[in-house]
């Protein structure tokens, strides 16, 4: 007798590496941003993880946060140019983790929010209002938490990339793109409100992380060539 039958299966893409210093498309120069103290949120993997980076070889002094793989996090530190670099636990949505960012992130003078739950689990022509509430969340309502418990008299940076997916809404991603449009307008009003704090909101391409990885070839964006640009539009640091 002969048997027929079909198997799914599902397979997990490695980890994604972020390029090292010596792939670096471009390089900071070693002193343009020296005088940040930068509060790096979501600073173990990806687009965060490349900030980190840059930020240190520009000269910043830099705390990694993380969430899970604590690890992680003092690989990424480890590896970072300079000294005086430090890793804090931070689960965003955490009150008590947030309201400690007073201490833990003391004389913060630049926040990098790279904050995000998983992405890619929108159901085409399903739109979920519990996801939609769970990415606002984190970009809106738990980016407002964090802003809030830094001290206001250092703070004269504030880093919140977007997406370039708000322009064009891809099947499945509608309650990302939602949240995401939400975010952009709270970072707007966070200028508006604060006038001496400098806000950089970059829609930034897909790039090459855990998040994005897939089996099939995917374009994907320079995370070098895409995010230092916007750093350099972060206003320095004031005097004192």
């Amino acid at each position: 007798a002969t048997l027929g039958g079909t198997v799914t299966a599902f397979v997990r893409p490695a980890p994604t590496s972020q390029p090292s210093p010596d792939e670096w498309s471009d390089h900071p120069a070693a002193t343009e941003f020296a005088g940040q103290r930068a509060l790096v949120v979501g600073g173990t993997r990806g687009p965060g993880e490349v900030t980190a980076g840059l930020l240190a070889a520009g000269g910043a002094q830099v705390t990694v946060t993380y969430r899970h793989g604590a690890a992680d996090a003092q690989r990424v530190v480890d590896a970072l140019a300079g000294d005086g670099h430090a890793v804090i636990e931070l689960d965003v949505s955490n009150r008590q983790q947030v309201a400690a960012l007073r201490t833990a992130a003391a004389g913060a003078t630049h926040l990098y929010y790279f904050a995000s739950p998983p992405i890619f689990r929108g159901v085409y022509g399903v739109y979920s209002t519990a996801l939609f509430d769970e990415f606002r969340s984190i970009y809106v309502t738990a980016f407002d938490a964090v802003v809030g418990a830094l001290d206001p008299a250092p703070l004269v940076g504030v880093f919140v990339p977007s997406s370039v997916a708000v322009d064009r809404v891809v099947g499945g991603m509608a309650e990302y793109v939602d949240a995401k449009r939400l975010a952009e307008a709270r970072a707007d009003a966070l200028a508006g409100e604060h006038p001496r704090l400098s806000v950089v909101c970059p829609r930034l391409p897909r790039l090459e992380t855990d998040q994005t990885a897939s089996l099939l070839p995917v374009e994907t964006g320079d995370a070098v060539a895409e995010l230092l640009p916007a750093l350099r539009s972060m206003a320095k640091p004031h005097p004192g």
